[in-house]
């Protein structure tokens, strides 16, 4: 089970690298034309570059503690995943994130017909829009990251029963375990 947190923590460290070297390439490519919008929008779009670079770092630290199998890299990994989980397009509204991979389940209604949508996409991506021009609603789930967190809690509960399991039997072994931690 170990190697599962290991492609886990690849996927989520080269994901985050990737994540903020686009969002940086974008950040400073369009500098220059950023002179002419209104300060609201330079606000809200500093903040959605703000926002991204938190994401893919904590997806970077989740990563490098998931690696070690520290609790926190547990909780942060699944932190992660479920933020990736929903992929939302309205026409008011559009959200899409994703640190490493993704396996897109999506049920779009528009004006001239329905679609059902499966796909996949490694690499990393932030959409967020608001008043965007789609004319309809999708709605999509990221069933990777749904099946990692689900990986992720299983595997949380079973390092949990062995420290229980350990802690529980360590007073009754004691008598038995020489001082170099062998047995008699």
């Amino acid at each position: 089970m170990k190697k599962w947190l290991k492609i886990i923590s690849v996927f989520e460290l080269v994901g985050g690298i990737l994540g903020i070297v686009i969002v940086l390439i974008v950040l400073i490519s369009s500098q220059t034309t950023r002179n002419d919008m209104p300060t609201i929008i330079l606000i809200s779009a500093y903040f959605i570059y703000a926002f991204a670079l938190a994401m893919y770092l904590l997806s970077i630290i989740a990563a490098l503690l998931l690696w070690q199998d520290k609790k926190a890299g547990y909780i942060l990994s699944i932190i992660i995943q479920v933020i990736q989980i929903p992929h939302i397009e309205t026409s008011t509204f559009f959200y899409n994130f994703v640190s490493g991979a993704q396996i897109l389940i999506s049920l779009g209604i528009r004006p001239d017909g329905g679609s059902f949508n499966f796909g996949g996409y490694i690499g990393s991506t932030l959409n967020i829009s608001l008043y965007t021009p789609l004319n309809g609603v999708t709605i999509g789930l990221n069933i990777l990251a749904i099946a990692v967190v689900i990986l992720l809690f299983r595997l949380m509960a079973q390092k949990n029963r062995a420290v229980i399991n350990e802690n529980v039997a360590q007073p009754y072994l004691e008598p038995y375990i020489n001082e170099n931690g062998s047995g008699i």
